[in-house]
């Protein structure tokens, strides 16, 4: 049904920050498992463009957006 899927761990911390309490992002292109990526981002700005990076880049791809 999609063809990536991208999740977002996002954190309540309003300050740049990396490692726990932070914003994770990962992303799985279906038909190639081992494209699993994943990325600590340092602020909310940051995690909202690589989502819209990912979302954009798919040309056309059916992409699952989940954000926690």
């Amino acid at each position: 049904m999609f063809d990536r899927i991208v999740v977002v761990d996002w954190s309540a911390n309003s300050t740049p920050k990396r490692g726990a309490d932070s914003i994770w992002l990962a992303a799985l292109d279906v038909d190639d498992t081992d494209s699993v990526t994943s990325e600590n981002i340092p602020t909310r700005a940051a995690a909202i463009e690589a989502v819209e990076a990912l979302v954009d880049h798919g040309g056309g791809a059916r992409t699952l957006v989940g954000v926690d």
